[in-house]
């Protein structure tokens, strides 16, 4: 009984430590911004360098365009990242009206030659564990 619970816990330390590992691996990367009909759209890129498969089961936070909050995202996505590889997520944000006035003041304001930097900030749900993200646009 005792080499069995021994094992067990070999066993459960190894699968947590092999979890840990691919989470402190898994790497987020803006991929590239686009507009459509329903809004302004982020496209992440998860990179999953390790063998074990991941499950990102949400992503939120806010989108930022010169510093200007102009809309928030909350996907629940329920994703499999397959070991070794890339998947890109993405994700539809719609404007909200304040941080969309700010930022016409501001092109207006500069002749509408306002450098765009578009900043993600927020937290990804991976494998029950929340990762801090920000990441920036180009």
């Amino acid at each position: 009984m005792r080499n069995l619970l021994i094992a067990g816990a070999v066993l459960a330390g190894l699968y947590y430590f092999t979890r840990f590992r691919a989470l402190s691996a898994l790497q987020f990367v803006a991929r590239n911004v686009s507009l459509s009909p329903g809004g302004l759209v982020l496209q992440i890129g998860v990179q999953n360098p390790s063998s074990a498969d991941i499950t990102i089961n949400s992503l939120f936070g806010s989108v930022l365009i010169n510093g200007n909050a102009i809309g928030d995202i909350s996907a629940m996505l329920n994703k499999v990242i397959k070991g070794n590889s890339e998947t890109v997520v993405p994700l539809t944000i719609a404007p909200n009206l304040f941080g969309s006035v700010a930022l016409l003041i501001q092109n207006v304001q500069a002749g509408g030659q306002v450098p765009r930097e578009i900043t993600f900030n927020g937290s990804a749900n991976v494998d029950n564990n929340v990762i801090p993200l920000k990441l920036s646009f180009q």
